[in-house]
């Protein structure tokens, strides 16, 4: 729990490590398997991280990573899982990651949450990150708008989830969208979250191993090789969020 021993002075304005919100609204676009990824990821880069898991019918966060990183389950579906989340921020350390996997059909609820959300990130002054996680789907489009309410598009990466296109050129919608070229032209981020292949995926699955220690999935050489690469895919998409946090760990 050492992420959580606040030593957060809050008359400082010595940029603290940022919140990354992982989302994408519409319900099976695959956000908290991209949360996943996003955690492992932090922890093989040696960074502190204070999870928050509000999926409370699909916690990645927490099954995965419960017992390897500070991973605390909340609601968000009313005003007070929010202000308990709040209060979280604000007893993490300062050069820890925030990172909340945000549940579906959470849009409405984020909209509204926004201004306080705002208020709160730039008191503890820690910048807000939006991680999109994408199905190629109108929706996934769309929503993005709102999202955009919280953290503008240079602090934004659409993270176009591979399930539903073998590579960027497929998502078709987005593509062709006016939404993408104002998110382009005002600073976003594309970019693209490889399948990782499915005997593999069981294996981890089923040992609800972390990404950052496979030790207890007992891969075999194939399932292992098969990983290796979809996570050196991983870390090339994830590059653009390197960017945003503030440095190495």
């Amino acid at each position: 729990m050492a992420a959580l021993a606040s030593n957060a002075n809050f008359t400082k304005r010595r940029k603290r490590r940022p919140i990354v919100l992982v989302g994408g609204d519409k319900g099976g676009t695959g956000k908290s398997f991209g949360a996943r990824a996003v955690a492992g990821w932090l922890a093989m880069q040696g960074y502190q991280v204070a999870a928050f898991d509000a999926d409370g019918r699909n916690g990645h966060l927490d099954r995965y990573y419960g017992e390897s990183l500070c991973v605390s389950r909340i609601t968000l579906r009313e005003t007070l899982g929010w202000t308990s989340m709040y209060k979280a921020w604000e007893l993490a350390d300062d050069n820890c990651v925030i990172i909340v996997d945000l549940p579906g059909n959470i849009g409405t609820d984020v909209t509204r949450e926004a201004t306080r959300l705002k208020l709160i990130s730039d008191a503890l002054n820690r910048d807000l990150i939006n991680v999109w996680v994408a199905a190629e789907e109108e929706d996934s489009v769309w929503l993005l708008e709102e999202a955009l309410q919280v953290a503008d598009a240079h602090r934004t990466i659409f993270w176009m989830n591979g399930r539903f296109g073998a590579d960027p050129s497929k998502f078709e919608l987005w593509n062709g969208s006016k939404i993408r070229s104002h998110f382009i032209s005002d600073g976003g981020t594309e970019s693209f979250l490889p399948v990782l292949p499915i005997y593999a995926r069981t294996a981890i699955a089923r040992a609800r191993a972390p990404f950052h220690n496979l030790s207890s999935a007992n891969l075999g050489f194939t399932d292992r090789i098969d990983f290796d690469l979809w996570w050196t895919a991983v870390e090339e998409s994830l590059k653009p969020l390197s960017d945003l946090l503030g440095g190495r760990p």
